[in-house]
C-alpha cells in the first residue's frame, strides 16, 4: 500500500510540476514580432510573428496587390495557408449547354387559342366597346360650371394654406429654440454636477492612491510594448520644392524625439517617395497578468469596479453606511 501511495504521489507531483511549467512558458516566454516593408512604386512587406523560438510561426508575405498567410508548427506542419488581396483573373466555371426545348410558333399560339377561346369570343363580341365609351362621354358633361367653380375654391385655398404654413413653422422654430434652450440647461447643470463629483473624487487621498497606481502599471504597460528596434529610412520629394522644404522642416523638428530611428531625406529636384521600415517588439502575457493582479489588490479599486458593475451605482458597503447615518441622525 505505501509503494502504491508513493507511486500515486509522484505522478501527481510530475503532473502538478508539468502544469507549472507549461504555465511559466505561456506567461514568460514573449511573442515576438518582427516586420520588415519597403515602398518604391510598391508595397512588399514581410511579417513574422513566432513564439518559443519559432515553434509556432504566423508569416504574412505581401507584394503589390496580393498576399500569402501561413501558419506553421514546429517549422513542419503547415496548419493554415490563404491567399490575401487581388490574384488576378480566377478561371471561369464552366457552364453546361442548355437543353433545347423550343417549340415552333405555330404549336404555342394553337395551345394558346384552345386554353382560352372565351377571350377571342369576347373581343370579338360586338357593343362591348360601345357600352364602355358613354360612361366616358358623361364623366364629360356640360356641368363645366360646378368644376370651375370648385377649381376656384380649390386656388384660394391653396393661396391661403402658405400663409398659414408660415404661421405653423415660425411657431413651431420657437418651440423647437425654447426645447433646445431647456435641454442645454438641463445639460450644463448634469456637467456641473458630474464635475463637482470628480473634484470631490479627486481630494481624497485614497482615490489619489489608485489614480497613481493605475498609472504606474500604465507607464510598465507602455514601456514593454515599446519596440526593441524601430527604423524608419526614406527618401521624399514633391513637384514643388517649397512644400517638400516645409514637410522635412517638420520631420526635422522631430528628431528630437525620434533620434536616429528616423533618417529621410529630401528630394527638391523631382517628386520621390521611398521608404525602407524595420520593427521588431515582444508581448509577454505574463506582464498583463502582474498588472491585473497589483490592481485588483487596492481595495478602493475594487470598491469603484463593485459600483460600476451594479445597476443602482451603489454597493452593499455604500448602503450600509447610509443605513447607519440615519440611525445616528435619528
Amino acid at each position: 500500500m505505501l509503494t502504491i501511495l508513493k507511486i500515486i504521489g509522484i505522478v501527481l507531483l510530475a503532473i502538478l510540476a508539468l502544469v507549472l511549467l507549461i504555465l511559466l512558458i505561456v506567461l514568460l516566454v514573449p511573442l515576438r514580432l518582427d516586420l520588415k516593408a519597403r515602398y518604391d512604386e510598391e508595397v512588399r512587406a514581410r511579417v513574422n510573428i513566432s513564439w518559443l523560438l519559432k515553434a509556432a510561426l504566423v508569416r504574412l508575405e505581401w507584394l503589390k496587390d496580393h498576399g500569402l498567410l501561413r501558419v506553421k508548427l514546429l517549422g513542419l506542419k503547415t496548419l493554415m495557408k490563404k491567399h490575401l488581396g487581388d490574384w488576378g483573373p480566377q478561371p471561369e466555371a464552366k457552364t453546361e449547354p442548355a437543353e433545347e426545348t423550343s417549340v415552333p410558333d405555330t404549336e404555342t399560339k394553337t395551345e394558346t387559342e384552345e386554353k382560352n377561346p372565351e377571350k377571342d369570343s369576347e373581343a370579338e363580341k360586338p357593343g362591348t366597346e360601345k357600352a364602355e365609351k358613354p360612361d366616358t362621354e358623361q364623366a364629360k358633361t356640360p356641368d363645366g360650371t360646378e368644376v370651375k367653380a370648385e377649381s376656384a375654391e380649390k386656388t384660394e385655398n391653396k393661396e391661403e394654406a402658405p400663409e398659414e404654413k408660415a404661421a405653423e413653422e415660425k411657431t413651431q422654430q420657437k418651440l423647437d429654440g425654447e426645447e433646445r434652450l431647456e435641454l442645454l440647461a438641463e445639460k450644463l447643470d448634469g456637467i456641473e454636477g458630474k464635475w463637482d463629483e470628480i473634484q470631490s473624487l479627486l481630494y481624497d487621498e485614497k482615490n489619489r492612491k489608485t489614480l497613481r497606481r493605475i498609472g504606474k502599471q500604465l507607464k510598465r504597460i507602455g514601456h514593454h510594448l515599446a519596440p526593441t528596434k524601430f527604423v524608419l529610412e526614406g527618401e521624399l520629394g514633391f513637384d514643388d520644392p517649397y512644400t517638400t522644404g516645409k514637410i522635412m522642416g517638420l520631420l526635422y523638428s522631430l528628431y528630437g524625439i525620434f533620434g536616429e530611428h528616423i533618417r529621410i531625406q529630401g528630394n527638391y529636384e523631382e517628386p520621390a517617395m521611398k521608404f525602407y521600415l524595420v520593427l521588431k517588439g515582444r508581448i509577454r502575457l505574463g506582464l498583463f497578468v502582474s498588472v491585473g493582479l497589483n490592481l485588483l489588490l487596492d481595495g478602493n479599486l475594487r470598491r469603484w469596479i463593485k459600483k460600476l458593475m451594479h445597476k443602482d451605482g451603489k454597493t452593499k458597503a455604500d448602503t450600509a453606511g447610509q443605513a447607519d447615518q440615519e440611525k445616528e441622525a435619528a
